[in-house]
């Protein structure tokens, strides 16, 4: 599990112990880093991790998408894409889901912040080139916060396995 350790200014991959209650700090693969919904996934024999970066230190994770890569995927040395970021654009850049491999295709959700809306909408995206000196993504869908009465947001989708979660805000008088 890679979970959000932006306080600590780390990358950690902690292992599981005791499933679902108990895990262990396992390693540290990148530091001095504040970091958000960071993706590890393999694709053409390499290992790539993305992550969102507030390098203004402004509390900003939804402006920058960042990527490593590694051949292994406990490497010290994950080296940075020539083109970080590799997109500035709060629409689009904050992750927003596990990113989706197979057969050589990758889908990268991501989230689309809205004004004082965390979440507003989500989108998928399929990766089109992805090498150490490229990289080239195109939005194959758009999700907005429709599919539901008095649904305010969305910003996170995953899938693996057969299994697909996905999360949703209301607005709701109490």
């Amino acid at each position: 599990m890679v979970p959000e350790t932006h306080q600590t200014k780390d990358i950690r991959i902690y292992r599981c112990i005791e499933f679902p209650h108990k895990w262990k700090l396992h390693k540290i693969l990148i530091s001095d880093v504040s970091a958000v919904d960071t993706n590890i996934f393999k694709l053409n024999n390499k290992y790539w991790l993305f992550t969102n970066l507030d390098t203004s230190n402004s509390n900003d994770y939804s402006s920058e998408l960042h990527i490593f890569y590694a051949d292994n995927m406990e490497s010290s040395e994950w080296r940075p894409h020539a083109l970080n970021p590799v997109i500035f654009d709060s629409k689009k850049a904050r992750n927003g889901g596990m990113i989706y491999s197979e057969k050589k295709q990758a889908y990268r959700v991501f989230q689309k912040q809205g004004f004082d809306n965390y979440g507003e909408s989500l989108g998928i995206s399929r990766i089109k080139t992805l090498t150490e000196n490229e990289y080239e993504e195109e939005v194959c869908m758009n999700v907005k916060p429709d599919f539901f009465k008095n649904i305010s947001g969305t910003h996170s989708f995953s899938y693996n396995s057969g299994v697909l979660v996905n999360d949703f805000a209301t607005n709701e008088s109490i």
